[in-house]
């Protein structure tokens, strides 16, 4: 076996077990990420665009989704804990597939998709993997829905 540099420094580290240090819990963070999630409402990755430009603070999605969990704000999907079985299909640009539910697909949507050029994916209904917009939408609809009076008013929010 050919031993480089980078083997060298993996082994090292696998033998002494090093690895960065754990950063302490910030209640100041805590704060600033609780005051920010129930002005905004956003997940982990958007929070930390909105800290860092109006409370001019830098905290890590991964941090900011960590503080998220332990007020109960957050918890761990499990969907997304698991391995996926498929590969994605490639297309020439975003509007150049359509997905729709196999059930919706007869009538007047049909014909606008075959005029228009778009392939149709037809798809299992209820399947968020393969129809990940329409159902990420939904999903944060039913999350959030408590905070909001009307479907209008959510969507004009999103």
């Amino acid at each position: 076996m050919k031993l480089n540099k980078r083997k060298i420094h993996w082994i090292i580290r696998e033998k002494k077990n090093i690895s960065r240090p754990k950063k302490p819990y910030d209640s100041k963070e805590v704060q600033i990420v609780i005051l920010a999630y129930t002005l905004y409402r956003f997940g982990a990755r958007m929070l930390e665009v909105a800290i860092r430009k109006i409370y001019k603070t830098c905290i890590s999605h991964n941090r900011i989704h960590m503080y998220l969990k332990a007020s109960g704000l957050a918890q761990d999907d499990p969907n997304k804990k698991k391995r996926r079985k498929w590969v994605r299909y490639e297309r020439k640009h975003s509007l150049s597939a359509g997905h729709i539910d196999w059930h919706e697909w007869d009538g007047d949507f049909k014909q606008h998709l075959e005029k228009y050029g778009i392939k149709p994916i037809l798809i299992g209904a209820k399947h968020p993997q393969t129809n990940g917009k329409l159902e990420q939408v939904f999903g944060e609809y039913m999350r959030h829905r408590h905070a909001f009076s009307s479907f209008e008013e959510f969507i004009e929010r999103y």
